[in-house]
């Protein structure tokens, strides 16, 4: 059995529109679908949903009712053409290349040498926004979960990319699985799943009320 999860911390307006897509999806592909609503306090501010992926991923890890898992940004679109992710988990970690951070940012590279004191081993950097991941590999990830965790916002996708790649060599899927130029209304409707990132979450009413299956 597979889990589709989202983290609907804080009961954020937009989820109302984005979860009944992703349910859909998870019966089509056979999956059990959960809601993250609380996280564990890993920084001073508990309001804020940060680190919530590194709790998915945690649990995931130490449970044995599901072979693999999606977790999801709950500002994203599953849209009714997306194929079955679940079937090409395969023992790996799979994401999708940020579309607005380059291969080598030098940003994140003097975030992992301030906070985690190395340089990443890989410069290609992925939106946590659609992680897909296996439990064995999710197993093998648990080690390399743990902090320091930085109090500040935003920057759990800094520590996943660090430490995921760590462990793993990512299988990069196309950005049609986390497509972040939801503005472009008409070449979002082509891809597979549309990720309303900041502003653009204004978006999802008429973009979601225009689906048609």
């Amino acid at each position: 059995m597979n889990l589709l999860s989202t983290l609907t911390i804080g009961d954020p307006w937009y989820a109302q529109y984005t979860v009944p897509w992703m349910r859909r999806y998870a019966s089509r592909c056979g999956a059990d679908f959960l809601e993250i609503r609380q996280r564990h306090r890993y920084t001073a501010d508990a309001s804020w949903p940060g680190w919530a992926k590194l709790d998915a991923l945690a649990r995931f890890a130490r449970q044995t009712a599901y072979e693999q898992l999606m977790v999801i940004d709950a500002d994203c679109v599953i849209l009714p053409h997306c194929p079955d992710l679940f079937a090409q988990a395969e023992s790996r970690i799979r994401a999708v290349p940020d579309m607005g951070t380059p291969a080598v940012d030098a940003r994140y590279m003097e975030w992992c040498r301030h906070f985690l004191g190395a340089a990443p081993r890989h410069d290609q950097y992925f939106n946590s926004g659609m992680i897909l991941i296996d439990r064995e590999a999710a197993r093998a990830l648990l080690p390399h979960l743990v902090g320091p965790y930085p109090d500040e916002p935003y920057w759990d996708q800094d520590f996943l990319n660090f430490r995921v790649q760590e462990a793993f060599e990512v299988d990069f899927l196309p950005v049609s699985f986390n497509w972040l130029a939801p503005q472009f209304e008409e070449a979002a409707r082509a891809q597979n799943i549309v990720h309303f990132v900041g502003r653009y979450k204004s978006l999802i009413p008429g973009f979601c009320e225009n689906i048609i299956e």
